[in-house]
């Protein structure tokens, strides 16, 4: 899977200390025990890197559907407003599955990492298996290389092998919430998914291409 290397890398959400959940909690919140720690900065740990697949994920699925739009335009004109694609559809699918997982990730590392007593933070993150990505579908976009766009990448190619790589993390992910009945709840959020998949809202909210990054406060939650 290549690498991005001539955009902005990334950036993470900012927790107090950078050191994972346990850190600047207030003093009225009873200290996590040395195990428990750990495994929850393994937790983070992983997430994060979740977050990163899943961002480049979404980078490469609106670069694509720009270009779509642009073939679009060039064969029929700019006459007002065109119905998509079922091929745009799809794309989008793909799309809003990646964006609520990072936003269900990133509202549940922002309450970890600001545990208080009277504030019960959920026990896992929303979304707990990997997004069902449709990968019979041929991105328009270009991987990205350390130079920049990679004309020589094979984008199909790419974008399988992180595919692999999220389906990985995420039973990594599994593992780490022994106990907790992951299919239960994904089938149910799949289920609700699937009659949101085709809203709008995130056609409008782009995340820009230069310079993608996670951002520090958690977006609202997507229902």
């Amino acid at each position: 899977m290549q690498q991005p290397g001539a955009i902005a890398t990334p950036q993470t959400p900012t927790f107090p200390g950078n050191q994972g959940p346990n850190e600047g909690v207030a003093s009225n919140v009873p200290p996590l025990s040395p195990a428990s720690e750990s495994r929850e900065k393994e937790r983070f740990a992983l997430l994060l890197d979740i977050n990163h697949e899943l961002l480049y994920e979404v980078i490469l699925l609106q670069g694509t559907q720009t270009e779509l739009k642009k073939e679009a335009a060039a064969v029929n004109g700019n006459a007002g407003e065109r119905k998509p694609t079922e091929e745009e559809t799809l794309f989008q699918q793909d799309y809003v599955h990646c964006m609520r997982r990072l936003q269900a990730n990133l509202s549940y590392m922002a309450a970890q990492a600001d545990r208080k007593a009277e504030t019960k933070a959920p026990p896992y993150p929303g979304f707990m298996t990997a997004p069902p990505l449709n990968l019979s579908l041929r991105p328009r976009a270009q991987p990205m290389g350390p130079a920049g766009p990679d004309p020589k990448a094979d984008p199909v190619t790419d974008r399988e092998e992180r595919d692999k790589a999220i389906k990985d993390l995420y039973r990594r992910l599994q593992a780490a919430y022994p106990g907790v009945d992951f299919k239960k709840e994904s089938a149910a959020r799949l289920h609700h998914g699937q009659k949101a998949g085709n809203a709008a809202g995130f056609q409008g909210s782009p995340i820009p291409q230069k310079t993608p990054q996670i951002p520090n406060a958690p977006p609202p939650q997507v229902s």
